[in-house]
């Protein structure tokens, strides 16, 4: 990572990615390996500020409305609510909770390949997640919300499934905060550029004598206001990629000159291409909270508990802090400290708003409603939901923690008072359905303005337009999960994959249909056999050299080009990898055993180890760009090639020259 005053004015790279986010640096870190990247976070570095790392500051920057923050606020209908300004983006700031998104969320977004998915988890969770450690005001709040009826008890899990459970966290034993910005241990440093307070002014495009407009690079600026041009190498891979959330991207897009014509008119903004989508489809889930005083001292935490129920509701605790609000004298005159909060927040909200750009400023807000409970259907979720916080609060479980003499009326009317958004509050409560209009506030979750299907294609390209695309949380449709950091990382990581060709084949191809399982179309035009170039030479030169007793590798490889999609598959024949992975190789051979060179090919495909057979170089195949081999090769090989071996007097042996 390096401030952004020390680039240089003009650059190129193969991918631009546009923030530092929880998308942005999975995405970027994994076309890293083979590619040239920039990645332009507009905030600064999370290390060194404890504000941020320490769990006992959790929040305090919620209160920070300098221009440095890491967090900046923004209001939408009297709800105070936050956008990330920092490297790491939402993972920098939130509350830490990790949870996996569920199985409909896969096929939203397009995943179906769910050994990737998975893998792509356990990437993350390597790094940045923990198992917590479960404080007695938790294990309280855990018994309440199973004896209120959110069962089954499922323990310890990543995964989304109904009933209560503890979920993973961002924060360690000591308390102190991981984020995405952690993942750079896993990138290539020869291939990722990383540039701090660089905010992207717009992209640019070239439109003159095309179809379509085609993105060519973009335009920042460093925190002394001096501007830089980025551009792509001009490949036919290379792309800009936009991962700066759910606000900046569809903001910035509309500031390219990508979005609805009467928004770019009236800020007079050159139109690139009209596209009325952007900006529309904006949710946010709403969350209503239930401060509860406590007869004992609650110890410090953050959402670690959760109760998913099935009508639609998810319940969360906190204890100990006072980072939903920030007077203290609101308490009237209970400690935050000696009590905690019930946290109820509805998933899947039907109600919608929209986001228009305020001025040409990609640093301001821009203006954005999410139409809270607008939907019936919203708001009968949250009283279902209040409703069972309440039973929870009252229940033989949580009883240590609750005045006796309090009735749940008398909490509520004290959480009417406390300042939790900017919305006219009544003294005293009357129905919960005023509650949850009066009290609701965001839980940091909005999506939407970019949406899969209205902007962008289930490639995640944006229609209308060449070397394009969106990737974080404007594209999603739903919240997934309790909690979306999850899916966004992973979401971040799995495409890395996709758009960069070079592991396409990771993604498996079914062969009858000529697409992949994630729906990527194959350059294989005959899914039934190749007739690519590459492999009218491997042919050839096997003829020539009468190697008939090869010709079953041959084959294998032959049909590895149709199993596996590959974006380059035209240019270089069998590129994809000839075994790929157990997955999706109808050989069910694993590519980590077969081939040792974890896909540091210049080609970027598994298939690049040498093998000699005597003075015969298989080199049109696997080219010689891999210097690393593992042993068990041999061992996978041997079945087919130990006659091969045995008539020409010589083992098989991998060249390291590479």
């Amino acid at each position: 990572m390096r401030e952004a005053v020390r680039a240089p004015k003009i650059s190129s790279y193969d991918y631009i990615v546009i923030g530092g986010g929880a998308a942005g640096i999975p995405l970027a870190i994994t076309l890293s390996a083979h590619y040239s990247v920039l990645l332009l976070e507009r905030g600064g570095s999370p290390y060194g500020n404890p504000n941020i790392t320490s769990v006992l500051k959790f929040g305090s920057y919620f209160l920070d409305t300098s221009r440095n923050s890491p967090s900046q606020q923004f209001i939408s209908e009297g709800v105070v609510n936050s956008r990330a300004r920092v490297f790491g983006g939402g993972t920098s700031i939130n509350a830490g909770f990790y949870s996996r998104g569920e199985r409909k969320f896969n096929k939203e977004a397009r995943l179906t390949d769910e050994n990737l998915v998975l893998e792509s988890y356990k990437w993350i969770e390597k790094v940045i997640v923990f198992k917590p450690v479960v404080q007695k005001w938790q294990s309280a709040v855990r018994a309440a919300l199973l004896e209120s009826g959110i069962t089954p008890d499922n323990g310890f899990t990543y995964d989304h499934v109904n009933g209560t459970k503890v979920g993973g966290t961002l924060f360690d034993e000591n308390g102190t905060r991981h984020t995405a910005a952690d993942l750079l241990q896993y990138a290539n440093p020869k291939g990722l550029s990383v540039l701090l307070h660089a905010t992207v002014r717009k992209i640019l495009f070239k439109t003159k004598g095309r179809s379509r407009p085609l993105a060519y690079g973009v335009v920042f600026e460093d925190s002394l206001g001096n501007k830089h041009k980025a551009y792509l190498n001009g490949g036919k891979t290379d792309e800009i990629i936009l991962s700066a959330g759910a606000l900046a991207s569809p903001q910035l897009l509309m500031l390219s000159g990508i979005g609805p014509k009467e928004q770019l008119d009236a800020h007079k903004i050159k139109l690139v291409l009209h596209q009325p989508f952007v900006g529309k489809g904006m949710e946010d889930n709403p969350m209503n909270s239930i401060f509860v005083p406590s007869p004992v001292a609650v110890e410090p935490s953050i959402v670690q508990v959760v109760g998913i129920t099935r009508f639609g509701s998810y319940i969360e605790e906190a204890g100990g802090v006072n980072f939903l609000i920030s007077n203290l004298s609101a308490y009237q005159g209970f400690s935050p400290q000696m009590g905690g909060f019930f946290i109820e927040k509805i998933n899947g909200p039907l109600s919608m708003g929209e986001l228009k750009i305020k001025n040409l400023n990609p640093s301001d807000n821009p203006s954005v409603t999410f139409n809270y409970f607008k939907e019936p259907k919203d708001l009968q979720k949250c009283i279902y939901g209040i409703k069972t916080v309440l039973n929870a609060i009252e229940s033989k479980a949580f009883s240590n923690y609750k005045y006796a003499n309090m009735t749940v009326k008398d909490i509520l009317d004290l959480n009417l008072k406390l300042p939790v958004n900017l919305r006219v509050h009544s003294n005293t409560s009357t129905s919960l359905e005023q509650y949850c209009k009066e009290t609701v506030r965001t839980m940091w979750h909005y999506h939407g303005g970019c949406r899969m299907g209205e902007v962008v294609d289930h490639e995640y390209k944006v229609f209308g337009v060449h070397a394009l695309r969106v990737i974080d949380g404007s594209t999603l449709l739903n919240s997934p999960g309790t909690n979306p950091q999850a899916s966004v990382l992973m979401l971040g990581r799995l495409l890395g994959f996709s758009q960069g060709g070079w592991a396409v084949a990771d993604i498996g191809l079914d062969s009858s249909s000529g697409t992949n399982r994630c729906g990527y179309k194959t350059r294989i035009k005959n899914p039934s056999g190749c007739s690519c170039e590459y492999i009218r030479v491997v042919k050839e030169r096997f003829r020539q050299a009468s190697f008939e007793f090869l010709q079953p590798l041959l084959r294998l490889c032959v049909e590895a080009a149709v199993v596996f999609s590959c974006s380059r598959c035209s240019a270089y024949g069998i590129e994809a990898a000839v075994f790929g992975c157990g997955r999706c190789s109808a050989y069910g051979v694993k590519a980590a055993t077969v081939f040792g060179c974890s896909r540091n090919s210049t080609y970027g495909v598994e298939a690049a180890v040498v093998f000699r057979f005597g003075g015969f170089v298989l080199d049109p195949m696997f080219g010689r760009h891999c210097s690393v081999y593992d042993g068990e090769a041999v061992a996978a090989f041997n079945p087919l090639l130990s006659p091969v071996s045995r008539r020409l007097g010589s083992s098989l042996t991998a060249d390291r020259d590479g």
